[in-house]
């Protein structure tokens, strides 16, 4: 599970979301984030499939949120993103002709659900909003260069 797809399609989503007055081009996007823009473009299709972004193609097009922000999960995120099944961790017996008295595998089985489930309830509770309420707070003290990442200033 050691993938940067589920963060970088949070910085795509708290970029869009935050600059909400227009569209905006995948290579915006991906020198904001610091991400090659095929990655970001790969990345996009995928929010746009679970209808968290909209595309207009063209020269002035681009993507903007689909829903409010506000609406949006970062579960919604992770779903959209991630590869399907994926697990913490991958839960293998070497002892399988030991099944009715080896427990292990039945412990950490049960953990890792225990894991998972936690996992996705804190995602669910987390709103893309909250992803760039500080920025905005930043702004609006004049401290708009606060949240301007080094490789974006000039």
């Amino acid at each position: 599970m050691n993938s940067t797809k589920f963060t970088t399609a949070c910085y795509i989503l708290s970029f869009v979301a935050y600059h909400s007055e227009k569209q905006h081009s995948s290579r915006t996007i991906a020198k904001w984030v610091n991400v090659n823009p095929s990655r970001v473009r790969q990345l996009i299709s995928r929010l746009v499939q679970a209808d968290l972004l909209t595309s207009t193609r063209g020269g002035k097009g681009g993507v903007t949120m689909a829903r409010a922000p506000s609406t949006v999960s970062l579960l919604d995120v992770f779903e959209a993103v991630a590869e399907p099944n994926v697990e913490l961790f991958s839960i293998d017996n070497p002892f399988s002709d030991w099944k009715d008295r080896c427990y292990v595998h039945d412990v950490l089985s049960g953990l890792r659900n225990e894991m998972d489930r936690d996992f996705r309830n804190r995602l669910a509770s987390i709103k893309v909003s909250s992803l760039y309420s500080a920025d905005r707070a930043l702004e609006k003290e004049g401290l708009a260069d606060a949240i301007t990442p080094s490789h974006m200033k000039a």
